[in-house]
């Protein structure tokens, strides 16, 4: 019994590293951004055509946890999505992705976003299986990475709350919104 209480006790510290677990993956609780902790608000699944193929796994962190899309929308400080693959994804389709997502969700003066657009797919290559890249939210500027190597940012008034409508404004999915919202 000691030996089974001593095992148990040197584990029980590590589990806590793993909050959650999706599609296969598992996403640390909480990271650091810009000096700022962020908690793992939720998990979501991007899922795509009819057959509701897995194309990834995403994780939203921010400073603090909420339901509501707005609420995230608009509280401060940093944010950060970080995005798992689980299939490769050419180019092409991320780019038609990200302008998709765009159209879904600008709700007005969406022409002061294209050159944001513009240079959000100038960055894109193919992405393969195992791939993870992430999104970093600061004021007006989003920072783009593929396997922590940064690809570029883009910047611009209100770019950084645009950006995030893509995944928790109208999103492709509503499973993907929902396990980011920790809804789901």
């Amino acid at each position: 019994m000691r030996r089974y209480l001593a095992t148990l006790g040197l584990i029980l510290p590590f589990a806590a590293l793993i909050a959650a677990q999706k599609g296969g993956m598992s996403f640390p609780d909480a990271i650091t951004v810009s000096g700022k902790k962020l908690s793992l608000n939720g998990i979501g699944i991007r899922e795509a055509t009819i057959f509701k193929v897995d194309v990834y796994v995403a994780a939203l962190y921010v400073p603090e946890k909420s339901k509501a899309s707005q609420a995230l929308l608009d509280s401060k400080g940093p944010k950060k999505i970080e995005m798992r693959f689980v299939r490769s994804v050419s180019k092409d389709d991320l780019t038609k992705a990200w302008k998709a997502g765009f159209e879904n969700n600008c709700e007005k003066n969406c022409e002061r976003f294209t050159p944001a657009l513009d240079r959000l797919n100038s960055m894109m290559a193919p992405v393969k299986e195992g791939q993870t890249m992430s999104f970093t939210f600061l004021k007006d500027k989003v920072e783009v990475s593929l396997d922590q190597k940064t690809l570029g940012k883009v910047e611009g008034p209100g770019i950084d709350s645009q950006l995030l409508r893509l995944w928790i404004g109208n999103p492709p999915n509503s499973g993907l919104k929902e396990g980011l919202l920790g809804s789901e």
